[in-house]
């Protein structure tokens, strides 16, 4: 709603998201909804993407192992800047739509591991607040 974007409590950018680390540690609630390779909606038939019966697995041609690689170097660096951007304290929420586990846990478990004093907070039974997607190791 406007009034969020009006008081101050939300902020839009238009900046690239790596970079936005530079904030300092000014916000109390950080989404960091990041690209992926989006396996998920190459495995839904009724994923809306092709214009026939298969047509969702014309992404799958195109990828390599090393796209893959840049992508997940591309996450780490937005979870990066969004982990300088959360205020102490704070919480960051990581999202994906990809089911590959090394855009989601790998990709966290990477970052916290050279980020000790930033820990994981998600509660069992508190990782997710819709009912949508699955737990895994990092929340």
């Amino acid at each position: 709603p406007n009034s969020l974007l009006e008081s101050g409590a939300v902020t839009v950018t238009g900046m690239d998201g790596a970079r936005f680390g530079r904030a300092g540690g000014a916000y109390t609630h950080v989404l960091c909804d990041v690209p992926c390779s989006g396996e998920r909606h190459v495995l839904s038939s009724n994923s809306g993407t092709g214009s026939g019966p298969g047509a969702e697995l014309s992404g799958l041609a195109s990828w390599t192992e090393s796209a893959g690689r840049r992508l997940r170097s591309r996450q780490r660096s937005l979870l990066k800047a969004a982990i300088a951007s959360c205020a102490p304290g704070g919480r960051i929420v990581y999202s994906t739509c990809s089911i590959c586990p090394e855009e989601n846990d790998g990709v966290v478990g990477s970052v916290l591991s050279k980020r000790k004093d930033f820990t994981r907070t998600a509660e069992e039974g508190r990782g997710l607040c819709f009912d949508v997607g699955e737990m895994t190791e990092h929340g």
